[in-house]
């Protein structure tokens, strides 16, 4: 009983560490995502919002014209500042991770 109780602990602690990873990871996409985001008024780039929820992240733009700068229309060309960031994500999870599991 004792060695199951300490793996459901080991298990626990290594889920706890791989969420830090996912909520540091969520944070510097989105410093990242808005670092690239184009200005004229600022309110695209204060618009960025992360939801953390244990080991799942949600990352996004609230101004209702992010989606048409990140993709463009076809009378302006894409600026895909969202979708270049989120390229990086799983380079930046994976250095994450492995720093929680040293």
């Amino acid at each position: 009983m004792k060695f199951e109780s300490r793996l459901l602990q080991v298990g626990d602690e290594y889920q706890k560490r791989a969420s830090r990873a996912v909520a540091t990871t969520a944070r510097e996409i989105g410093k990242l995502a808005q670092s690239n985001a184009p200005v004229r008024t600022g309110r695209l780039k204060r618009s960025m919002a992360v939801e953390i929820s244990y080991l799942v992240a949600y990352i996004g733009f609230t101004a209702d014209y992010a989606g048409f700068v990140n993709y463009g229309t076809r009378l302006q060309s894409a600026n895909p500042f969202f979708t270049m960031a989120m390229l990086q994500a799983q380079t930046i999870f994976e250095r994450n991770l492995q720093a929680e599991l040293r």
